[in-house]
């Protein structure tokens, strides 16, 4: 008789829980309904010329990648071999005599000069250490906070 007796209580209480989960299930569906219903609606597109604009305006111009140097072009060693090969840290090549190689200003990093240039045209930063690879000129830069010591 006590088994019967847990048995059905055990059944009771299962229901009465699932009855509490719709019952703010309902709750929630009623509220959304009278909110409104519907989600927002998506935001249109953008024009696709709008999107290629804004993709050159975050990178870097063919000026400013001429302006920026830094291209050199290694030539083979005579007869010294390095014990470490050095890569390319976007394309993990190495880094072979004759291919040109940009080093960045801000962060003196080494890259295949294509490779970080296609990085360059999208992000002005280093792929690396997020470093700018053009240091901002003072006229745009903000000005720094003056500091009272002292005061």
């Amino acid at each position: 008789m006590a088994q019967v007796w847990a048995l059905s209580l055990a059944v009771a209480s299962l229901a009465i829980g699932m009855l509490g989960v719709l019952g703010v299930w309902l709750c929630y569906l009623f509220e959304a309904v009278a909110r409104g219903g519907a989600p927002p609606a998506a935001p249109p597109p953008q024009a696709e010329e709008e999107v290629e604009a804004d993709d050159v305006k975050n990178g870097l111009s063919e000026a400013e990648l001429t302006r920026l140097g830094g291209v050199c072009v290694p030539e083979s060693a005579d007869g010294e071999e390095d014990e470490e090969e050095t890569l390319c840290p976007i394309c993990l090549d190495a880094m072979e005599p004759g291919r040109p190689v940009r080093v960045l200003p801000g962060c003196n990093r080494a890259f295949h000069r294509d490779c970080v240039d296609r990085w360059l045209a999208i992000s002005p930063r280093c792929p690396v250490c997020n470093v700018w690879a053009v240091p901002p000129s003072p006229a745009t830069a903000p000005p720094a906070p003056k500091i009272a010591w002292g005061s």
